[in-house]
This record gives C-alpha cells, structure tokens and sequence, in this order.
C-alpha cells in the first residue's frame, strides 16, 4: 500500500516532512516580511519543479534531497525578485495560497486517475476541500502564529494517518 516506504516512515513524513515544508512554502510568507516572502516563493518553485521532475522521471527517495537542491538554486532568483520590490504584499496572497495548496495536492494522485473521467468530480471536491483547509492553516498562521499552524498541520495529518 505505501510502494517503497514502511508505514512508520510514512507516518513520520506525513507528520513532520510534509507540514514543515507545506507550511514554510505555502504560509511563511503571510506575515508580510520580504525574507519570508522569499523563502517562502524559493520553495514553492522549488516543489512545482519537483513535480514535473517527478512526472518524467522515476526519482524514488532522490526526491528529498532534489527539493532542497532545487531551493538552494532558485533562492537568489527569487532574493533578486522580491528586493527588486515587484512583490507587494495583499490579502489575496491568503486565498493564492489556498488554492495553490489544494493543486499542488493533486501531486498525492496518481497519474492514471486524471485521465479517467469518472474521477474529476472527485478531484475538483479533493481541490476544493484541500483548499480549504489551506485557508484555514492561513487564518491560524496570521492569528496564531507558525509554531501553532504547524502544530495543527501535524495533528490533522496524523489524524488522516491513524
């Protein structure tokens, strides 16, 4: 059922991994400060070509460390970007980042699903809802604070784990 990896190890990257880098990607940036924004954007370029990567080749566990390549190098670009102030600050990055959230979870499907009709309905509602819940880590991250939205982040997904 988890292909290569070891349900204590999913359980462990489902729980850690994934809300660490999901938060830091998709919600560090949302307290308006210029270097969250680009750590924040290194990373979110970083994971988009993670997943073409993944859809041409067959990485495996390579993927881990391909991510934090691929942030390393696309840093100064982003660093570029954001000093050269063409990034504002608004509060639609809340409901960009929401849904950006939602897609980049399409990556948890496998690619035979998209090209079945019959799944799109499922899709669009698992977009949907993902979104939400994005929107939600968001609202907890601006009020709460990071520490917190990941905490929440953690126990939600070791609630889908159990």
């Amino acid at each position: 059922m988890y292909g290569e990896y070891s349900y204590a190890t999913i359980l462990l990257l489902g729980t850690v991994w994934a809300p660490l880098k999901e938060e830091f990607t998709f919600r560090y940036f949302l307290d308006k400060k210029k270097y969250t924004a680009v750590i924040s954007f290194s990373l979110f370029v970083a994971t988009v070509l993670l997943i073409i990567t993944k859809m041409i080749f067959s990485i495996g566990t390579l993927s881990y460390l391909l991510f934090c390549i691929y942030a390393i190098i696309i840093s100064p670009a982003v660093y570029y970007f954001v000093l050269t102030k063409r990034y504002v600050w608004n509060e639609n990055n809340i409901l960009y980042s929401s849904v950006l959230f939602g897609l980049v979870h399409l990556s948890n499907f496998n690619q035979d699903q998209f090209t079945l009709i019959e799944y799109y309905p499922y899709l669009i509602f698992y977009i949907i809802s993902i979104s939400f819940m994005g929107y939600i880590f968001a609202i907890i991250r601006i009020r709460f604070g990071m520490k917190y939205n990941l905490l929440i982040h953690s126990l939600f997904n070791l609630l889908v784990f159990i």
